[in-house]
């Protein structure tokens, strides 16, 4: 069975301690490479917000291409079986 070959990386932080030094463009460098030797094709999302990230990965190559907006949903209950009908 043929494999898709993408990767999305996600959730790339770095202690505030450490920031501005350049370890987060250092790793995602790293990896993308290992993963493009791989013919993995790279994507990610990143909250619009977060300039020092769209930053870092523009200075590393990618652009963006489609906008979108996230919604995150929560269970109240914190208990999922509240929820389940019967």
């Amino acid at each position: 069975m043929e494999r898709y070959k993408v990767a999305d990386l996600g959730n790339i932080t770095t202690l505030p301690t450490h920031r501005n030094k350049g370890y987060g463009y250092m790793v995602t460098v790293k990896l993308c490479q290992a993963l493009i030797d791989e013919s993995i094709q790279v994507g990610l999302n990143v909250k619009s917000d977060n300039q020092a990230a769209i930053s870092c990965y523009e200075k590393i190559g990618f652009k963006t291409i489609v906008p979108h907006s996230e919604f995150l949903f929560q269970n109240k209950d914190k208990n999922w079986e509240t929820n389940k009908k019967n």
